[in-house]
């Protein structure tokens, strides 16, 4: 295209320039002009030059690479780094050398990391291939060197590939940081002389699925026949290559993991010196349904399956036929273990491997290793039974032997109503669809057809291991959803970005487990779920949430109910959730109990929580225990929310947040709060921003107890300053020492406009603030002036000298003030929304003296004693709002 243009302007130009000077006839010169327009339509019709093989970029009109000079000239643009790409034929690169990955980062740092852009788009490799690749350099050599966030490569096959380095090398990728890996295999060699050397993949801290590699593998540690080092998951994957690592962590399938191996195998021969396994050499994380085959040989912690398990790592429903050999630590499945780790259902072939002894596992005959009654009994599904979850993840060979996966053995999985689309999802109604979702794409459109009842159905794992599509629940229920496990347990165990589950209910679900990352729906969500709900019991030892576990996306409509029990960090609703992570409009009627970091609704905020409350009790026997959020980091917001469960800690125990560092905005507090220090009716501990909050909770304590705030920090090296402005308590406070109405302990300067009654607290003294007794409290004066000279008051609706967002509300004389977004406007027939029939009402009062619809006696919404045209006014700006949650 670019030959053909610049052929057509040496052409045209001539003719233009000889057009405006020539003394030919006005015919002439009429037709050379109509050449020009028809040269500039030709511009304008067709790029300038299309780049790469054609395409936009796009996700519907994606690059096209069909050469080795596209893919060489991709990897030197790195500004399409964010772009969307195709294979559209199969690319030898043959002939080529290359010193860094062929789509590099710009440089490494001093230390060996990556510099400058990552690729972060998608590249589907369209079930082609690319042979031949040859880079010999330093680190982070692949055909990728770094995948960072959101970044996807898909169907594609390394053919011969031969990467030799230093350390983080793969055939495929270097590093890969939150990004997903699918369908993708390598072939050909992978040599470093570092660490984190793996024949797919160097470094994994994002996902891996459906994947393989026979790719020899050799380096000095961390040395995988897939990945060197693996922090996040490997899903559905297998190696069948020769592994050797001269240090630390040689596995067949993976050298270092720290994260999740479900449903892997390794069969190739496996030798290195410390921590050496079949298939993971060291590992801290869990690894669930995998197999392996290969002979293993080492020095120290050597095992059939595992080298190392430590911390508290696991390894279930999992077993291992090699033959072993080693000098220390030297074990059928496992060569050493930590106290912590454990090891569940899970076995060796004492004759094949060798060994008669493990540090974890049951060492079986090749008799009983071949007998699908020794499954049966422990737990594993089988095709065919229900009882043990309805994956159909395992199978006996028809000739027989030992189980195989059947992801790798060719059997086909029941057959889904539908095509997986927008348009037309994949149908699930029973307990079996739902269970085959784990053999189609977790990238697909599903939506219940009806309702499902999983009784007599134990699970150890998440139904949906991983999941990035969209599952619509049609308001429709999963019910008796039963699960007992290490880790990583809900219906689904990842909604990874960009995945969607909505409208669905979870009714009796009875998840317990005892590891970190637990929820009734899943145990992480890094996408949407909204208008969702789980009923029921959830447990485990940490991150543990009634509906979700850790919250890295957005929960929105959402509610759960039952109980949940954790140590740390257990919620209601939400575990953890994150640093930029959201939860709106959601509440928990949830009894919560745990150890520290304990909450009502979320046991520990980093992110915005919002339009909120929660109501059933919460105790913790540590620190940070609160009725809404059990700790409420810095950067972190609670808005607009609410609390009215009792709350009973030790330290930091707070009626709406245990621990503040971060925003706290128009919220309140009633349920009764008692602990021992940093005890307050609102926030126990407070290191941030409280304003515009009030609490009427009952407060006991011994030290530093206050009807809104027990501590409110002073400062310094380790921790910052709290503030407190315009707010007020009104409940009972009960102390020992450094007790006050308002706050127990902290500078009173740093509390400002802010009250406490002195008749119901039962206390004359406060670290800031302002005490009155229970008349002044009900007055609006009190609080219209009490900002600082040449500072406003508080904002109240009806007047605008404070400001016109019209924070508060009061009914003088009746009560204390009241945040004005606890009333539904215009709400006079208290339905909690606002409609005709209010309207009608509305009606009936026109131009009639009436009372102030603050205090529930009339439709006068301004406050100017008479309902009129203002009245309907602030009606109209409210037309059709409902109560939030």
């Amino acid at each position: 295209m670019e030959a053909t243009i610049d052929f057509r302007i040496t052409r045209i130009v001539p003719l233009l320039i000889a057009a405006c000077h020539c003394e030919r006839s006005a015919a002439i010169k009429t037709r050379l002009f109509v050449a020009m327009a028809v040269f500039l339509l030709t511009l304008v019709a067709f790029p300038a030059y299309a780049k790469y093989g054609g395409g936009s970029g796009t996700a519907e009109d994606p690059y096209k690479i069909a050469t080795a000079e596209h893919l060489i000239l991709l990897g030197e643009t790195r500004e399409d780094y964010d772009k969307h790409f195709i294979l559209t034929a199969d690319i030898d690169l043959a002939g080529h050398v290359f010193d860094k990955a062929v789509i590099a980062p710009a440089q490494l740092s001093n230390m060996g990391g990556p510099l400058g852009t990552a690729f972060t788009g998608v590249f589907d490799g369209n079930n082609h291939t690319i042979s031949h690749m040859a880079i010999k350099g330093a680190s982070y050599l692949a055909l990728f060197g770094y995948m960072a966030s959101g970044a996807v490569v898909k169907n594609i096959g390394l053919v011969d590939v031969n990467v030799m380095g230093s350390r983080s090398i793969g055939g495929l990728v270097g590093c890969s940081s939150l990004s997903h890996v699918t369908q993708c295999y390598s072939t050909g060699s992978v040599t470093g002389d570092g660490y984190s050397i793996g024949g797919l993949v160097g470094e994994n801290w994002g996902r891996i699925g459906a994947s393989y590699s026979t790719a020899g593998v050799s380096g000095t540690r961390e040395v995988g026949g897939l990945v060197g080092t693996s922090g996040g998951s490997v899903f559905r994957c297998y190696t069948i290559a020769a592994v050797t690592g001269a240090g630390w962590g040689a596995g067949g399938l993976v050298g270092d993991n720290r994260g999740d191996v479900t449903q892997c195998y390794s069969a190739g021969s496996v030798s290195g010196s410390l921590s050496v396994g079949g298939l993971v050499g060291g590992s801290l994380g869990h690894v669930t349904q995998c197999y392996s085959t290969g002979t293993v040989s080492g020095e120290s912690s050597v095992g059939g399956l595992v080298g190392s398990n430590n911390y508290e790592g696991s390894i279930t429903t999992s077993y291992s036929t090699g033959q072993i050999r080693g000098d220390n630590d030297v074990g059928g499945l496992v060569g050493s273990r930590s106290s912590s780790a454990i090891v569940i259902d899970s076995f060796w072939d004492t004759q094949a491997s060798g060994q008669t002894t493990s540090a974890g596992g049951t060492g079986l005959s090749t008799a009983e290793m071949q007998d699908i009654r020794t499954y049966l009994a422990a737990g594993w599904d089988l095709v065919g039974e229900i009882a043990n979850g309805t994956w159909e993840i395992w199978q006996v060979p028809p000739t027989g032997g030992y189980p195989v996966l059947t992801a790798f053995s060719g059997y086909m999985p029941l057959r889904l109503e539908g095509a997986g689309t927008p348009d037309d999802p994949y149908l699930i109604s029973n307990a079996q669809e739902l269970g085959a979702m784990v053999h189609y794409s977790p990238y697909a459109c599903y939506r219940l057809a009806a309702s499902v009842d999983l009784s007599g159905v134990c699970w150890v794992m998440a139904v949906v291991p991983w999941f990035a599509g969209t599952f619509d629940g049609n308001n429709l229920t999963i019910s008796h959803l039963t699960m007992t496990g290490s880790n990583a347990l809900g219906l689904f165990g990842e909604l990874t970005s960009g995945a969607e589950v909505k409208d669905l209910g979870l009714v009796d679900v009875n998840v317990a487990g005892s590891g970190y990352g637990i929820g009734g729906l899943a145990r992480y969500n890094g996408g949407s779920v909204t208008g969702c709900y789980s009923t029921g019991a959830v447990s485990g030892d940490g991150g543990v949430g009634g509906l979700v576990g850790g919250n890295e996306g957005c929960v929105t409509d959402c509610y759960s109910s039952g109980t949940v029990t954790g140590g740390g960090c257990a919620g209601g609703l939400v575990g953890e959730n994150y640093r930029f992570a959201s939860i709106f409009t959601s509440y928990s009627t949830t009894v919560v109990s745990g150890q520290d970091g304990v909450g009502g609704l979320v046991g520990g905020n980093a992110g915005a929580v919002t339009q909120c409350y929660s109501s059933g009790p919460v105790s913790g026997s540590g620190p940070y225990v609160g009725g809404l959020a059990g700790s409420n980091a810095i950067d972190a917001t609670v808005a607009q929310c609410y609390s009215t469960g009792a709350v009973d800690g030790n330290d930091c125990v707070g009626g709406l947040v245990g621990d503040n560092s971060g925003t706290v905005a128009q919220c309140y507090g009633t349920g009764s709060v008692s602990g021992k220090s940093s005890v307050g009716g609102l926030a126990g501990l407070n290191a941030g921003n409280i304003s515009s909050c009030y609490s009427t909770a009952d407060v006991g304590g011994e030290k530093h107890v206050g009807g809104l705030v027990g501590f409110n920090s002073w400062g310094g090296m380790w921790s910052p300053k709290g503030t407190v402005a315009n707010c007020y308590s009104a409940g009972i406070v009960l102390g020992d020492e450094y007790v006050g109405g308002l706050v127990g302990e902290g500078d009173v300067n740093d509390v400002v406009a802010s009250f406490w009654d002195i008749e119901t607290s039962g206390q004359q003294m406060s670290a800031g603030g302002t005490g009155l007794i229970t008349a002044e409290m009900q007055m609006a004066v009190t609080f219209l002036n009490a900002g600082l000279p040449d500072a406003p008051g508080w904002d109240f609706v009806g007047e605008t000298e404070n400001g016109t967002q019209d924070i508060w509300a009061i009914c003088e004389g009746v009560d204390y003030p009241h945040l004005a977004w606890e009333f539904v406007i215009g709400d006079f027939d208290a339905d909690a929304d606002t409609d005709f029939a209010d309207f009608c009402i509305l009606a009936e009062h026109w131009l009639a003296a009436d009372g102030s619809f603050w205090c529930g006696q009339g439709c006068d919404l301004t406050n100017d004693g008479s309902v009129n045209w203002q009245d309907l006014i602030v009606f109209a700006q409210n037309w059709l709002t409902a109560m939030a949650p």
